[in-house]
């Protein structure tokens, strides 16, 4: 059976929801860090949701959702997205001791993790970083794991393209004329490409 709640973090008067899917027999955790102002419905992410959940794992969607205002300063921001998306896992692995816990990344996503990481040791879970931008790929180098892009993303320059398809492929999947969506025009290429991303990820967290 599948059911899901949501954990509330209130924190400076202001409460975040993240909502915790949960499965009667469920072993793993797998939280998901969508990109900034999207949400877990996007197409890898939840078909990667769907799978987790038929397959003995819990599923955490985190929200930024009024974890900060929109006029605080870069630094207050992202401490303050740490503190509460930090609560908010240590919240969902009182539900269940679980096993394992990993982190699926996308985009903005891909930096809030790891500062979640730097900030909170004990947090730090295998990952896989989907879309990252420049910026995200230096807090990644901290963390290192599964990256996969596109040649046309355009939150990345060529010269950083061009230094991660230099890179060893084991821990990279790079799809030749994807944009930052993982997407083309065409709906049916970007059903196989959505396909493709989401086959190595779950393989990748094996």
């Amino acid at each position: 059976m599948v059911y899901a709640s949501y954990i509330k973090i209130t924190n400076n008067d202001l409460t975040s929801n993240h909502i915790h899917i949960k499965t009667d027999d469920a072993k793993k955790l797998v939280v998901i860090f969508p990109g900034g102002g999207n949400s877990c419905e996007r197409p890898v992410l939840n078909f990667l949701r769907k799978y987790y959940l038929d397959h003995q794992t819990d599923v955490l969607c985190i929200s930024y959702t009024n974890i900060y205002l929109p006029d605080d300063e870069e630094d207050v921001l992202i401490a303050k997205i740490s503190k509460g998306i930090s609560e908010a896992i240590l919240k969902a692995k009182e539900h269940k001791d679980y096993e394992e816990t990993y982190y699926i990344c996308e985009s903005f996503g891909n930096i809030v993790s790891n500062i979640v990481k730097m900030d909170h040791p004990d947090l730090i879970a295998k990952s896989a970083y989907i879309s990252p931008t420049i910026d995200g790929l230096d807090y990644i180098s901290k963390f290192p794991g599964l990256i996969i892009t596109g040649t046309k993303d355009n939150y990345l320059d060529e010269p950083t393209i061009k230094e991660l398809l230099s890179r060893p492929k084991d821990n990279l999947l790079i799809l030749e004329g994807v944009d930052h969506s993982l997407m083309v025009d065409d709906v049916f290429e970007s059903i196989d490409l959505v396909k493709v991303a989401v086959k190595r990820i779950i393989d990748y967290l094996k």
